[in-house]
């Protein structure tokens, strides 16, 4: 798990004012997957990738579990 990413991502909700929940729903996906990907219990690549485009982040390397 990437502790900065998570963080990014966490700062990023609180500056849109959304929660888990708004972001698991914008990516069509569960909140309870999402906190899952967030303590680095599931691996998606993939949904890493679309969390970084959703929020605008940027310059964060390579996503959870990606090689």
């Amino acid at each position: 798990m990437d502790i900065d990413r998570v963080k990014k991502v966490k700062i990023a909700l609180i500056r849109r004012g959304w929660n888990q929940g708004d972001l698991a729903d914008s990516l069509g996906i569960s909140q309870s997957y999402l906190s899952l990907l967030l303590k680095g219990r599931k691996e998606a690549p993939w949904i890493w990738k679309r969390i970084d485009e959703e929020l605008g982040i940027t310059g964060t390397g390579k996503g959870a579990g990606e090689t």
